[in-house]
């Protein structure tokens, strides 16, 4: 269930108008199972040749940024992340025969690579561009 809609703002001092806010919310009802019930799902998903990694992959094409993020979270627990991508990228470059193409599709090893990349190296790409951007906007 999704509402959108305008909230006027007010303050603890009266100082004329505040203005208003517009809000987009979603109301999601999920059923979370304690831990011991994903076990079985867990280890199928974690299996050595990502089989039902690679099935989710092409049945929830529409849906991969929430299944990347959901199977990012699993590997991450288990700290097997590099091996998802990698394995997930492998699979990409064989299966594509025009190099000139290779991860410009939405692909969940693209989407997988992105989140991944936004998650671990937005600290280094600051650092290492920060200075230079700072140049720039001063000259």
């Amino acid at each position: 269930q999704e509402t959108e809609d305008w909230y006027k703002l007010t303050g603890m001092t009266p100082m004329g108008e505040w203005g208003s806010l517009r809000l987009r919310m979603r109301y999601l009802d999920d059923l979370i199972m304690p831990c011991e019930e994903y076990s079985p799902l867990q280890q199928l998903l974690l299996e050595p040749e990502l089989y039902a990694v690679k099935a989710l992959a092409e049945l929830c094409h529409n849906d991969r940024v929430p299944l990347a993020t959901a199977l990012l979270r699993v590997f991450r627990h288990e700290k097997r992340e590099t091996e998802l991508i990698r394995i997930l990228c492998q699979a990409e470059v064989a299966r594509e025969n025009e190099t000139t193409t290779l991860f410009r599709g939405a692909s969940l090893a693209t989407t997988l690579m992105d989140l991944y990349m936004r998650t671990e190296c937005s600290g280094f790409l600051q650092s290492a561009v920060s200075e230079t951007v700072q140049r720039i906007l001063e000259s």
